[in-house]
């Protein structure tokens, strides 16, 4: 009975898939499909109601074994058929929005007001709407698939390209102003490129939107003009004010000419020697202006008399070319016949007499309508003349007016005669401050070369004193830059170890026959270096001038002292030549016996703390530094580390080659351990073939590392001795640190002295860290 059951469900869930594949295809485009599968089902409901009977009738074992199968059939069958029929009308809802979406942006891109249209990336029309159609006056078809310059003239073809390109690379919207030509003319147009971006954000096209400004552009053209018009009428009416105001000021002309020369008065009358020149320039160019003349100048005698100078001169613009008078080199000017301690007054060249002359072709010759010289008397002797000159008009002055020039004269003179005897006292003056500079000059020198040898005396190396060197030399000749040289050896190039300066020299070293201050044993001066002897050790560009002086101590030449005077301040007074080679010969000798001092001292010093042979320090030295570190690495808990090792099978080396060949390899294991470790390292020779190194703030892997890669380097060193080779040699080290090993020199020694044996012990050519200390 079971059986019949489940068939008779399977015929009920056949029946309703059926019913609803029939009902999606009436919804369906492709209708065929679905009415087979609702057929299918259909006759599977048949066959299930023709099982279920059967099995009522009589039952089938085999039968009955198909129910729960047919079920699950017809199950998976109906839930299909949903499941897809749903997918299918949301596919169907989903295309239908997009074709809606689609035709309303197309109808909106086809009834934009403005023109509009979408370039891909290869600058092809893809789309344009109506109002871009009816700007060109083309339809669609003629538009699409083509470019810019089918259809606008090349250079806006260019620049729509340009702008398009420029959008497309930077994916920002650009915009541009163009004039373009369409199918109804000329218009205005603000175009705006909008890059149109993928899902995978790379550029498809761009969208070119384009809005008409042409009224825009006229209103501005318009308010352009509008402007100017303005700007010329603001001008107009500036115009005729000031010709007013030049009617008034000619009606007026003797009543301010003399309150002019009134404030001229006042003014000379106090006015500091200072201020004179100013004050007269001032006067001219107001004489000239109120008197509206070409040229208003003080002709002044020289002292000898035979020239006539344009000491203070005003000219009007674009009036007068040349200020310079053509009378310059003579003491008689051509009025001067006319009459010479009195106001010489031509209104116009056709005034003059005939047996004026020279004074007629002077006139013609500078290009001189009218003038008038009013003489400037001093002490009953002319020194000159106040001249006014015009070029292009008459002076038809009253006697009144030019009686007004002659007191202008006069107070001229009187303001000259003022200014001359300050001169002369401030001249005085200047002497003696400058004798009184000169003093505090050598005082101050004098205190600054005290400074400077207390300060060589107290310093410990050469090399703490080069910077002291460099500092007081600048102060002492402020000329430009310079440099110190020093002599190492007798017969070798002296080498740059101080320079200052902004433009220091560059040579490094020179050779001593290069110098002729050198060759000579005395100071060498260049003043001009395009004409004067110059030294060889010079590189273009040379210096305008430049000091060598050598520095000699106890009669021999150890080195050189180099100044380099700037662009801006060469040597050309005397007594700056003077101070600068009497200051140059004092650093020297004081620089010279305070290096030859120095430089003995270093020598026994360096005697007494380092080996002779290797030129490493010493075990005294290495002791007393060990010592000091440790106590610097408690005090600032940091490490401190030793390496100890010697030579694998030096004996042999002795034996074969000599010991000559031995001591030629400790040579090269000390010139490779100054090259190899920091400044701050502390390579020494412990004593026969034992070396140590001291390495601060260095933890013990740091000291194993760099012992392998010293060891490693030392293992591709090649040794000659008289023509043969031998090697390579190897290395034995071991190592110690504060705190892990302990912290007294003692301890640390032995335990690094442990680790090299056990470094031997174990087949040589190893580093080793020394063990734990002993509790």
């Amino acid at each position: 009975m079971w059986a019949a059951i489940l068939f008779i469900l399977s015929l009920l869930v056949a029946l309703a898939g059926a019913y609803r594949a029939f009902s999606l295809s009436r919804s369906a485009e492709d209708k065929k499909p679905w009415l087979v599968t609702s057929g299918a089902l259909l006759l599977f409901a048949g066959l299930n109601g023709l099982l279920a009977y059967s099995t009522i009738e009589a039952y089938n074992p085999l039968e009955a074994a198909l129910g729960p199968l047919a079920l699950v059939i017809a199950l998976l069958a109906f839930a299909g058929i949903h499941l897809t029929g749903r997918y299918v009308q949301a596919l169907q809802q989903s295309e239908e929005q997009s074709r809606r979406s689609e035709t309303f942006f197309k109808s909106l891109f086809e009834h934009l007001p403005d023109p509009v249209v979408f370039k891909n990336r290869d600058e092809l029309y893809q789309a344009a709407n109506r109002a871009f159609q009816s700007f060109l006056g083309k339809e669609g078809a003629d538009i699409l698939g083509k470019k810019d310059a089918d259809f606008f003239p090349r250079p806006q073809a260019n620049a729509f390209l340009q702008t398009s390109e420029l959008a497309i690379q930077q994916a920002v919207p650009q915009v541009l102003e163009q004039e373009v030509l369409g199918s109804s003319g000329r218009k205005w147009l603000q175009i705006t490129y909008i890059p149109v971006t993928n899902d995978d954000e790379t550029t498809s096209g761009v969208l070119v939107a384009s809005q008409d400004i042409t009224e825009k552009k006229q209103l501005e053209g318009e308010l352009e003009e509008r402007k100017l018009l303005l700007y010329a009428l603001v001008e107009e009416k500036q115009q005729l004010i000031e010709d007013n105001r030049q009617s008034i000021d000619e009606m007026n002309s003797q009543l301010r000419f003399e309150r002019l020369l009134a404030s001229f008065a006042a003014f000379f009358i106090d006015a500091d020697p200072a201020r004179i020149n100013q004050g007269l320039q001032h006067a001219l160019r107001s004489i000239g202006l109120h008197t509206a003349t070409d040229y208003c100048g003080l002709l002044l005698f020289s002292q000898d008399g035979t020239r006539l100078n344009a000491a203070y001169a005003w000219a009007a613009a674009e009036t007068v070319t040349d200020q310079t008078p053509r009378w310059e080199d003579s003491s008689s000017p051509p009025w001067t016949s006319l009459g010479q301690m009195q106001v010489t007054h031509v209104a116009s060249l056709t005034q003059l007499p005939g047996e004026a002359r020279d004074l007629a072709d002077f006139m013609q010759a500078q290009g001189i309508m009218a003038f008038v010289a009013v003489p400037l008397i001093s002490e009953r002797s002319v020194i000159g003349y106040l001249w006014l000159e015009a070029r292009q008009k008459e002076l038809p002055w009253s006697n009144e007016f030019l009686e007004l020039l002659k007191t202008a004269g006069q107070i001229f003179v009187h303001a000259l005669d003022r200014k001359r005897k300050a001169g002369e006292l401030a001249e005085t003056q200047q002497a003696m401050q400058h004798r009184l500079a000169l003093l505090e000059q050598h005082t101050s020198e004098n205190v600054l070369l005290k400074e400077l040898g207390d300060l060589l005396q107290i310093c410990r190396t050469v090399d703490e004193a080069y910077p002291i060197i460099a500092r007081y030399a600048q102060q002492l000749v402020p000329v430009g830059s310079g440099a110190l040289y020093l002599m190492h050896e007798v017969d070798e190039p002296v080498e740059n170890v101080a320079a200052w300066g902004e433009s220091p020299p560059a040579e490094a070293e020179l050779a001593v026959n290069e110098c002729w201050a050198l060759r000579r044993g005395r100071l060498h001066l260049v003043s001009n270096s395009a004409k004067d002897l110059n030294c060889a050790h010079l590189k273009p560009p040379l210096p305008p001038s430049y000091l060598c002086t050598p520095l000699i101590a106890q009669g021999d030449t150890i080195g050189l002292l180099h100044l380099r005077f700037a662009k801006d301040n060469p040597p050309k007074h005397p007594d700056n030549l003077e101070d600068s080679q009497r200051l140059s010969v004092m650093i020297a000798e004081h620089i010279a016996l305070a290096l030859s001092n120095l430089s003995l001292r270093d020598k026994l010093r360096s005697q007494a703390i380092r080996d002779p042979l290797t030129g490493l320090f010493n075990r005294r030295y290495m002791e007393e530094t060990l010592d000091r570190e440790i106590r610097r690495a408690v005090r600032h808990t940091i490490p401190v580390s030793v390496i100890l090792f010697d030579i694998d099978h030096l004996k042999s080396v002795n034996d074969s080659h000599g010991h000559d060949a031995g001591d030629a390899a400790l040579k090269a294991l000390g010139n490779l351990m100054m090259k190899t470790f920091r400044g701050e390292d502390v390579p020494c020779r412990f004593g026969g073939d034992e070396f140590t190194i001291i390495l601060p703030e260095a933890s013990v892997s740091d000291a194993f590392r760099r012992a392998e890669q010293f060891r490693e380097a030392f293992k591709k060193l090649d040794f000659e001795h008289e023509g043969k080779h031998f090697g390579p040699l190897t290395l034995s080290l071991g190592i110690s640190a504060y705190p892990d090993h302990g912290s007294s020199v003692e301890r640390l020694l032995q335990i690094a002295d442990a680790a090299a044996y056990a470094a031997k012990a174990q087949g040589r050519d190893r580093v080793m860290i020394g063990g734990a200390p002993e509790e």
